[in-house]
């Protein structure tokens, strides 16, 4: 087309979205030149007596009568001119002039939101690839493509001017089980614009059903549009489609202890339970049963939910098909049984380690009949109330301790800090350092507490002490917090009834700070109970009781929730210590091996001196580390990211500001190339092309009456 032909090579600063109405207003200006012409005529002059002075009159005015003309003749052949660009709805672009070919950055969403089946059997990705196969097949010779995916940003994008094909490397492009990253993918594009030397016009267009999924990194986004850039988008789809999803599966512990006698079943089905987190999208969700299937060697386990009309999200406790009796790790699958709108994200994977034996080390005086040595006694049974082979618990003198006592060793109690050598504190840091687990109490016969500074200096916990032992005038009772229930979950629902009898008569003081969460509180709300977030910056995990168990202190020791207290704090310590085995499609992670290896066969190795993967697993389930020597040394379960998949729809004014610059962005419409329509405010030029239109035929009238210099004279017989 004329217009659009014309709008491409040499960047005439706006976009046509109707070419024909416009090539129309540009044929319909000879109307009325052809009207001039036809009714011009020729007449040959009459002399006559008083001719001479016809003539020399209008001499005199000729030149004033031809410039009314020629004003009427142009504002006449304005008005189809400008009505035909008016109907052609013109948009406002930042081409610059007389730019030459176009380059087109062309980013395609191809992430795992994308896989969404839609009513007429499609997915959103193929119904994608049609729309910008055919985009790119309309441009013009000389223009450039280059293609960006959404699930590979980071990649250098190559340029081709063969525009058939890179039609065609779109068509055989396929969407990945990775999240879409639009934000790196623009941020890529803007970048090879700013730092490429092509003086032509550059246009950036983004396909994508821009579904919820999509979209999910695009929050506060802020983009630096090129100078002189077309910023454009395809329509996103308006269905609204229902799928349930996983968010995440966690187990309530991620290991098992090996219990071949089933001498432990009690805590052996703790380890069993996982807490599974639905989620349902759609615009009306109605009630149904949703069923779950869950699946290890051959054994399955199901359950059902009942949703709720309207309701999105549920918590589901599952039980895992897992033998406490195994030698191996165990690799679960959790399956969402029912069809729903994106079957890839029904699946979730997540890997337990078996635990030959727990390791305790008790650090206490040894060898007197001290109240110290009853402390480490009240612990010890704690710690292992049914003697169990897999549970091994030593008692050691502080005094004594050296590094290869540590070795190997899941859990050391310090009941008597103040007997601590500094050595011996270095060798305590060193162990939290190694993601070990200290519990820490008070000794039971001192009243003034100098350890606490030693301690406090080496081992930087987010916590000070006062130095002197509280004593009640009248025993203090225990309540919980509300972080308990993240530390305590199996006996969450029975804490408040096993916190009833229990009083506390001495405590030592305890100021918190940032990176400790208390979970248990006395009477006069200082703590009791109090944990070192795991992070980072704190990779091991310190459990401090302000009070010893001793009587003398608190009747804690000879109470319910004695045993289950310690239980639960070890088991969920260690569980959070160890290594989470879930991960996402597309991360680099360390893998404590030289290779991943997936279950098509696909081996990816592991850099020696990060650890890290050298590049990312592309789809999910369980990958198996292998040793130097091919030798399987454990499992990681690969996911789909929460919340990917989401199938919600962003109604087309919020995508230019979820796009970061809502003044440039315009919306592409699906029936061809260039044919482009306003999204959200900025670039319409109808209206003010419209009230220029109006102007005209207003000045036209008024003009044309103006100059009209004939009068119309009454018949003076008409008056008698």
């Amino acid at each position: 087309m004329l217009i659009d032909l014309v709008s491409n090579q040499i960047g005439v600063g706006f976009i046509i979205s109707t070419p024909l109405m416009a090539f129309a207003g540009a044929l319909a200006i000879l109307v009325p030149l052809l009207i001039h012409l036809l009714f011009r005529r020729r007449r040959r002059p009459v002399e006559w007596a008083a001719m001479q002075f016809v003539i020399q009159a209008w001499a005199a005015r000729r030149r004033r009568v031809r410039m009314e003309q020629w004003i009427l003749l142009t504002l006449r052949c304005l008005v189809p001119l400008v009505l035909g660009f008016a109907l052609a709805q013109p948009l406002l672009a930042d081409g610059n002039w007389f730019s030459g070919s176009t380059h087109h950055y062309i980013i395609i969403d191809n992430g795992v939101s994308t896989t969404t089946t839609s009513t007429n059997g499609q997915t959103d990705f193929e119904q994608l690839k049609e729309q910008a196969s055919d985009f790119i097949r309309s441009g013009n010779p000389g223009d450039l493509v280059t293609i960006v995916s959404s699930t590979n940003p980071l990649k250098t994008p190559r340029s081709t001017g063969d525009l058939e094909q890179a039609a065609l490397h779109v068509e055989s492009m396929g969407s990945r089980f990775i999240e879409s990253d639009l934000k790196k993918s623009l941020d890529k594009v803007i970048g090879v614009i700013s730092n490429g030397t092509s003086g032509g016009r550059n246009e950036v267009t983004i396909f994508s059903p821009f579904r919820s999924g999509s979209l999910g990194k695009m929050k506060e986004y802020e983009l630096e549009p090129p100078s002189g850039s077309v910023l454009q988008f395809s329509t996103p789809t308006i269905t609204n489609l229902e799928n349930t999803r996983f968010e995440s599966v966690e187990p309530l512990r991620r290991f098992i202890l090996r219990d071949k006698n089933e001498t432990e079943s009690g805590r052996s089905s703790l380890g069993r339970t996982a807490m599974a987190s639905l989620v349902r999208d759609g615009a009306e969700l109605p009630s149904k049963q949703t069923s779950i299937s869950t699946s290890l060697n051959g054994k399955t386990t199901h359950r059902t939910y009942q949703w709720k009309t309207g309701q999105e999200r549920a918590e589901v406790e599952l039980q895992l098909p897992i033998d406490s009796a195994s030698d191996e790790s165990a690799t679960i699958k959790v399956t969402i049984d029912d069809v729903d709108a994106n079957m890839n994200d029904n699946s979730w994977y997540l890997t337990m380690d078996t635990v030959e034996q727990l390791r305790f080390l008790i650090l206490d005086r040894v060898g007197d009949e001290s109240i110290d040595s009853n402390q480490s006694r009240w612990i010890k049974f704690a710690l292992n109330p049914g003697d169990l082979e897999s549970l091994e618990t030593r008692v050691m003198d502080p005094m004594a301790i050296i590094d290869s006592d540590l070795d190997q060793l899941d859990v050391l109690v310090i009941t008597r800090p103040d007997l601590l050598q500094e050595m011996s504190i270095e060798l305590v840091g060193e162990f939290l350092e190694e993601n070990g687990i200290v519990i820490l109490l008070p000794p039971a016969d001192r009243e003034i507490h100098h350890w606490t500074t030693s301690l406090q200096r080496n081992l930087g916990l987010p916590w000070s002490w006062g130095k002197e032992t509280r004593t009640f005038i009248e025993p203090v009772g225990i309540e919980e917090t509300d972080v308990a229930g993240q530390y305590l979950a199996p006996i969450a629902g029975d804490l408040p009834v096993l916190l009833e009898s229990i009083r506390v008569q001495k405590s030592m003081e305890l100021v918190p700070s940032t990176g400790a969460d208390i979970l248990l509180t006395i009477g006069d709300g200082s703590p009791l109970l109090v944990v070192s977030a795991h992070g980072d910056d704190n990779p091991g995990t310190v459990i401090h009781i302000t009070t010893p168990m001793d009587p003398t202190w608190t009747d804690l020791p000879t109470k319910p929730l004695m045993v289950p207290l310690f239980q639960e704090l070890v088991r969920n310590s260690l569980s959070n210590q160890r290594m989470n085995r879930q991960r996402f499609v597309g991360d680099v992670f360390e893998v404590p091996g030289s290779t991943l290896v997936g279950g098509d066969g696909h081996r990816i190795p592991v850099d020696i001196d990060t650890n890290e993967t050298v590049s990312t697993p592309q789809h999910p389930g369980h990958w198996v580390i292998e040793n130097k020597m091919s030798e399987s040394v454990g499992t990681v379960s690969v996911n789909i990211r929460a919340g990917s998949t989401n199938t919600g729809v962003t109604d087309v004014s919020e995508i230019p500001t979820l796009l970061g610059e809502p003044e440039h962005w315009i919306e592409l419409a699906q029936d061809g190339y260039g044919n482009r329509k306003t999204a959200g405010p900025g670039g319409s030029l109808t209206r003010a092309l419209l009230l220029f239109l109006l102007a005209l035929i207003v000045a036209e009238t008024i003009l044309s009456r103006l100059f009209t210099h004939t009068t119309t004279q009454s018949n003076p017989g008409s008056h008698m």
